[in-house]
């Protein structure tokens, strides 16, 4: 299948988060005296926004008060700790140039709220590949809805046959069935190959090279 337009998750996908999202998930979760979820647990949470995900790994049942107070810590945390622990993937650069140069359309779809995001894309230097992005605060539905790539399809009026998603975890693969466009699961990010297929991606590719066969 000749895709025209790619959408991305962030986390996982393009860029290694995973050391620095552990650290600033347990110091915040520290710093608030709550017990500290496993990195396990973090890794599995993954792919879906703060405002959905720390109030399942909490042990105690917290206030939205409490809960902003949360956020903040963690958002404060990653500032410290994305310099050193925020890598991008093997071969992306390389991949998304390809792509670019091809004309293809890239595109982002993440569950970061959109300061971090740009934040992470110049530390990275990888935003100048995207046609458009969106992100957590722009949607009212969090992954697997498909809202946030709906919304990017009829902002660019893009027809799902030529479209592709691409993530590492079960709720990229889900949102994008769901929005009725083709799905490819990477397997290098949080979730494992067994629980990517459980969603039934139409591609799974091992490494970023392969994402220039489809």
């Amino acid at each position: 299948m000749n895709y025209q337009h790619y959408f991305f998750d962030f986390d996982g996908t393009l860029a290694d988060s995973k050391k620095c999202v552990i650290q600033a998930v347990q110091e915040a979760f520290q710093r608030k005296g709550l017990i500290q979820p496993s990195p396990q647990v973090i890794l599995n949470f993954m792919g879906i926004p703060i405002e959905a995900s720390f109030p399942q790994m909490s042990d105690q049942s917290l206030s939205p008060e409490q809960l902003e107070d949360l956020f903040a810590d963690f958002r404060s945390a990653m500032v410290t700790y994305e310099p050193e622990g925020l890598e991008v993937y093997p071969h992306i650069h390389q991949v998304l140039g390809q792509l670019q140069a091809q004309g293809r359309h890239l595109y982002i779809v993440t569950s970061k709220a959109g300061p971090a995001l740009e934040r992470n894309l110049h530390l990275l230097n990888l935003s100048h590949y995207f046609t458009d992005k969106i992100s957590s605060d722009q949607v009212s539905h969090y992954k697997p809805h498909p809202e946030s790539l709906l919304t990017l399809l009829e902002r660019h009026q893009l027809d799902p046959a030529h479209c592709l998603m691409i993530g590492d975890a079960t709720f990229d693969i889900d949102m994008g069935n769901a929005a009725g466009v083709a799905t490819c699961a990477v397997t290098w990010g949080s979730h494992d190959r067994a629980q990517l297929l459980a969603s039934k991606p139409l591609h799974v590719v091992e490494s970023a090279l392969d994402l220039l066969t489809l």
